[in-house]
């Protein structure tokens, strides 16, 4: 799904600490000051400089509705940073500064999910991150009066349009559930079991949504913790009011974004 824009992206990159077409000068990196890439591009055996990693990668399509130049890379912390993969899916962003930074690839497509997760990037250690963008054939409007909606994937959704006031809601609700060699690292303590990508992409929901998801695992109360990725902070919050019964796990639902289950390790 298409990423907020004009005003919408303004508004959303305010709250993250990066206005429109602006960088914060005082907390945000100037990535040319990190690095000068006439010092480092032409020597292959050059180490980054301190404080900087690079993240790179291959983003693949297996249902092949977009091909992976008609996607977009994001990195976002205080600064955005985008890059349009190659054909063959290959991207790459080089010094990358060593912090928290939301990750995310970025369709066109109404039935393709976004794939989003918070990482963390420490000194020393490139990463290596290969998404995988996975559509859907089911969606459903957001209704007008609070009703539990079917997403997909074994979710549903109480929700209605005066809940989401913030981000893009031009598109339907859907989710898609992440297979285990489709995910992206999650940087949580525990075993992930389940993870979905949830459309409208990062649109806040006040009131949050009532969220009910079906325990197809059999899973017991303290089993489990749910968690939903957030854009603005890079980082994941826990949804602490979950309850697991046999038949489903139920929780408040405050943003529509990347959603996991973690075993307690």
């Amino acid at each position: 799904m298409t990423r907020p824009s004009g005003p919408l992206l303004a508004l959303v990159l305010a709250l993250a600490g990066c206005p429109s077409g602006a960088v914060d000068d005082d907390d945000a990196v100037d990535v040319d000051d990190v690095v000068d890439d006439d010092d480092v591009g032409d020597d292959d055996d050059a180490t980054p400089p301190e404080g900087c990693v690079s993240v790179s990668g291959t983003v693949t399509v297996p249902d092949g509705i977009s091909t992976p130049d008609q996607l977009r890379v994001d990195l976002c912390s205080g600064e955005c940073r985008t890059e349009t993969p190659e054909p063959d899916g290959s991207y790459a962003f080089d010094c990358v500064p060593v912090r928290s930074w939301a990750f995310d690839v970025v369709s066109g497509h109404p039935n393709e999910a976004n794939a989003f997760v918070p990482i963390s990037l420490e000194q020393g250690a490139d990463r290596v991150l290969d998404p995988v963008i996975l559509a859907t054939q089911f969606t459903q409007p957001v209704p007008s009066v609070a009703t539990e909606v079917g997403l997909g994937a074994g979710v549903w959704l109480t929700v209605d349009q005066s809940q989401l006031t913030l981000g893009d809601v031009s598109g339907d609700l859907f989710a898609v559930a992440v297979p285990p060699e489709a995910r992206l690292p999650v940087e949580l303590d525990g075993e992930v079991l389940a993870m979905w990508y949830l459309e409208p992409f990062d649109v806040p929901v006040s009131p949050p949504a009532a969220l009910r998801i079906q325990n197809s695992w059999g899973v017991a109360s303290g089993d489990v913790t749910a968690w939903v990725g957030s854009y603005i902070d890079a980082a994941w919050l826990p949804l602490n009011d979950l309850v697991v019964t046999d038949e489903a796990l139920t929780a408040s639902l405050p943003l529509i974004s990347t959603l996991v289950l973690i075993q307690a390790p």
